[in-house]
């Protein structure tokens, strides 16, 4: 089987994988951020909609 080979490949292209999922977590982190000020933003307009 080829599972050790890839086992290989993937200790020895670890850095790279591990920037990999640095990216990922940062792009998770970044967008539920965004999502965050889209509704406080979102919840402060419709305070001010209310309120006049």
């Amino acid at each position: 089987m080829n599972v050790n080979i890839g086992i290989k490949r993937l200790n020895s292209y670890w850095p790279s994988s591990d920037l990999l999922s640095i990216w990922v977590m940062f792009g998770v982190f970044h967008t539920s951020v965004i999502v965050m000020v889209e509704v406080i933003i979102i919840v402060s307009h419709s305070k001010k909609f209310f309120n006049t």
